[in-house]
């Protein structure tokens, strides 16, 4: 039997800080008098550079974008050619950045991510002499139509995976200038961090040309370097791009194909509009399909694909001969496009044969499920490359071990979709605004499709394996810092179980619905932690500063202890101390002498009043002998103090 036993309604007040905090405090309240005060006066700390947006009125303390909110964008043009024998890939992009900041710009910063690979490269983690490199080589630069010669270095600087540019006159607001490079780089063989060679014929390129890095109203230009280890932050972008391979070459990308009728022999063209428009899944490339040479249209032996993508913060493409290809689509909004879905995999990877149901079984969760929000994009595909990476449209995914495992790392990075593609997160300094959501929105579908391996149980054993160890660190510490456990930690585990809990705590339907209004404000921006906080709050009309400080501000860990148990009568009172300090659920179970047992459950809000400790009472018709405390689904790092033997 289980009860559900409410925690009291009464919401909690808001504290006045100690003198500490005074100095911040009466700055944020002079901010509410200037800029209009939320219902609830937000009790959080905010880093003094983060104010500053708020002062400059681009964000406000409701958690919307302010009235001064600005946005930079570019356009890019790609042509590109995969080199197979070499290993190389080679290209020109022209770039028209629009500069709708209220700034001049003294310098323009592009990213090199291939420098990573360069000699001498700062990186997190060591890297197979053979995949060293001269960096990205560069041929040919231009600026508004004035070219740039390498000799020329007062107009530009390399900065490890940066290259800076300095024009003669700033890029004033509301103005855009044209940069045009042509570049060259090695494709990585052995250390394939996120992309690479898989085979002599089977490519995943991502991170791969001259990308114009964010100029943002809270830190301007972001000068972090590629360290290998933590990920992106990038604008909202419109792209062309047309690569080209050997004829012989399938491609898939992020985008429209939008030269499909061109390249594609009939046969294929066949199978791709029939799976353009179809809920079952279309084999167009297979074992069958191989037994001859397949064959695109091409010009001189090479074939072009032309792509399309508007309105993303990337692109990858993935490219092989061998490669089987499944196919399906979907209506994910009523009166919307069908969205493309595909799955590209080597045949000998046999996990891979039903992947591309699992791709089209976790879009169909996500729009009309959890978080509820229909799948934004016109694509998607899952290739199987190595790893697990994300980029718009398209994820590059190794085989797994298990039906599960491909269940959970398709479900996964397709997740990524929202966070952060759909939402411009940075990533590099709030991985937990991406992964912890890219954990906690497939559980149910983990659930669904592989009972036996309960995602939740494998996340808390994560989070309480480091949880209060001096690896931790707060959420609130920029994760661009982390490194190696702490990392992982700090970037799933531990906003994987903030998130749970907390949707436990409110309930679906208040949590989606906050969740949702989050995403409706900001996707398409540059959203920053106060802004998720803050919309939380603005939204369900609460202060949630008890939650997400300890969750979120600090290295509170899971441990809860029983203090004492007594019963009088029916009446049972349970004395629980939070060592850890961290709001999490409980779940009671009260047995008698002859192991018959009820369970109770008691959500987060228990803490709410008295983070430290609570008595709860229990009602039962069981002449109790023992209760426990706690699950498998909840994180606890010292389980043995989690029993009490009641004396009689």
């Amino acid at each position: 039997m289980k009860r559900q036993i409410p925690h009291s309604s009464k919401r909690s007040g808001i504290p006045f800080p100690g003198r500490k905090g005074l100095t911040l405090f009466v700055f944020l309240f002079s901010l509410f008098i200037f800029i209009g005060s939320p219902v609830f006066a937000q009790t959080l700390p905010v880093p003094r550079d983060v104010l500053q947006a708020y002062k400059n009125q681009t964000r406000d303390f409701a958690g919307k974008p302010g009235k001064n909110y600005w946005q930079n964008r570019a356009e890019y043009k790609i042509d590109a050619t995969l080199n197979i024998e070499k290993k190389t890939v080679e290209g020109t992009v022209k770039i028209e950045y629009f500069n709708n900041s209220p700034d001049s710009l003294s310098e323009i910063v592009l990213r090199l991510y291939q420098n990573f690979y360069k000699k001498g490269a700062v990186r997190n983690f060591s890297i197979s002499p053979g995949d060293v490199t001269d960096g990205v080589d560069i041929s040919y630069m231009s600026l508004d139509g004035f070219e740039i010669s390498l000799e020329e270095r007062s107009r530009y600087r390399f900065d490890d995976t940066h290259l800076i540019f300095f024009p003669e006159l700033s890029l004033q607001s509301g103005k855009s200038s044209k940069i045009e490079v042509k570049w060259s780089f090695k494709v990585p063989e052995v250390s394939r961090v996120r992309m690479g060679s898989y085979d002599s014929s089977s490519f995943f390129i991502a991170l791969w040309y001259p990308q114009v890095a964010v100029y943002d109203d809270v830190f301007g230009w972001d000068k972090l370097q590629y360290n290998g280890e933590t990920e992106y932050y990038n604008d909202i972008n419109d792209y062309i791009v047309n690569i080209s391979v050997p004829s012989d070459f399938c491609v898939w990308a992020t985008g429209d194909l939008i030269n499909a009728g061109d390249i594609f022999p009939e046969e294929i063209k066949k199978k791709y509009d029939l799976a353009a428009r179809s809920d079952t899944i279309v084999k167009i490339l297979d074992s069958a399909s191989y037994t001859k040479p397949v064959k695109f249209r091409s010009a001189d032996g090479k074939t072009t694909w032309k792509f399309k993508a508007d309105g993303v913060p990337d692109f990858a493409f993935g490219t092989s001969n061998k490669y089987y290809w499944d196919a399906s689509s979907m209506i994910v909004k009523p009166g919307e496009k069908r969205v493309m879905i595909h799955a590209a995999y080597n045949p000998v990877s046999k996990d891979f044969y039903e992947v591309a149901y699992f791709a089209r079984y976790s879009i169909d969760k996500f729009s009309n499920v959890f978080p509820g929000i229909p799948y934004p994009y016109p694509v998607m595909t899952v290739f199987n490359g190595g790893g697990g990476m994300e980029f718009p449209m398209i994820v590059n995914n190794g085989s797994s071990s298990s039906r599960a495992g491909a269940i959970g790392l398709t479900a996964h990075e397709i997740a990524h979709t929202y966070f952060p593609f759909y939402m411009g997160i940075n990533e590099k300094r709030y991985a937990w605004m991406d992964e912890g959501w890219a954990v906690l929105f497939p559980f149910e579908i983990q659930l669904e499709l592989a009972p036996e391996n309960d995602p939740r149980i494998r996340n808390a054993k994560s989070f309480a394996s480091i949880a209060g160890t001096e690896y931790e660190v707060p959420l609130n510490i920029s994760t661009y810092h982390a490194r190696g456990p702490a990392y992982r930690n700090a970037a799933y585990s531990r906003p994987a179980c903030a998130y749970y809990f907390l949707r436990d705590y409110l309930g679906n339907e208040k949590f989606d619905g906050a969740l949702k209004e989050f995403v409706s404000r900001w996707n398409g921006k540059h959203p920053i932690p106060s802004d998720f906080f803050f919309t939380f709050e603005d939204h369900l009309r609460e202060n949630l500063s008890w939650y997400w400080k300890p969750w979120f501000f600090s290295t509170a860990y899971p441990e809860v202890r029983i203090d004492y148990v007594k019963q009088e009568n029916d009446l049972i009172k349970i004395k629980l101390v939070n060592t850890g300090k961290l709001p999490l659920p409980v779940p009671v179970k009260v047995y008698d002498m002859k192991k018959n047992v009820e369970t109770f459950y008691f959500n987060s809000g228990i803490w709410r009043e008295n983070p430290e400790s609570v008595t709860l009472e229990i009602r039962t018709g069981l002449s109790a002998d023992s209760v426990m405390i706690g699950d498998a689904h909840i994180p606890d790092i010292e389980l043995q103090n989690n029993y009490f033997k009641i004396k009689k």
